[in-house]
């Protein structure tokens, strides 16, 4: 199969399932924007660069330093706030997003059924093709509504935990180098 055809047949299916295929589409694709956007975000505060979490927390320490272990407790505490604000950020739409595209996907259901009575006042029962397209675009947008949640559902709540996991672990790091930066000098 060459790209063209893939794309064709992509086309095909969203004609096919009617004006609900293209929200749950768009939705989708919003979606995985943000989980791809808050990977990156994971990956770079994970790194051992400037960038990374331990950085952040070492940087703090030997900022403030010089005013004692109080002050530096105030800024690995406004650091750490201001991680978790970062790291939580987009979560909550994204589990929106999966939940909006089976209701989506569901609207197309009746959409397509009110399409199959509306064929069945106009022509009977005598023509089962025509029916059988408004059954279609029914099925279609539910599997499409069903198969757009699932992986962003998954894909949310792993990425979640592993930032969580993250979180965790810097912050006991940053916790151990105070109390090593603070029992060396004997403070």
């Amino acid at each position: 199969m060459t790209q063209l055809s893939a794309l064709e047949e992509i086309r095909a299916l969203l004609v096919q399932g009617g004006w609900v295929m293209l929200p749950i589409f768009l939705l989708g694709l919003f979606a995985w924007i943000l989980i791809f956007e808050r990977y990156f975000t994971y990956r770079r505060a994970k790194s051992k660069g400037e960038f990374g979490i331990i950085s952040q927390f070492q940087k703090s320490i030997l900022d403030s330093y010089a005013f004692g272990r109080r002050a530096v407790n105030f800024r690995l505490e406004e650091i750490r706030h201001f991680i978790e604000v970062d790291f939580d950020k987009a979560f909550p739409t994204i589990a929106s997003c999966a939940a909006l595209a089976p209701m989506l996907g569901l609207l197309g259901t009746v959409s397509g059924m009110v399409h199959v009575f509306q064929t069945i006042q106009l022509f009977g029962f005598g023509n089962p093709v025509l029916i059988a397209d408004g059954i279609s675009e029914a099925l279609l947008t539910t599997q499409a509504g069903l198969l757009v949640a699932f992986p962003i559902v998954l894909a949310n709540n792993h990425l979640r935990a592993r930032m969580e996991r993250l979180k965790a672990e810097s912050w006991k790091r940053a916790l151990q180098l105070e109390n090593e930066k603070f029992s060396a000098e004997g403070k």
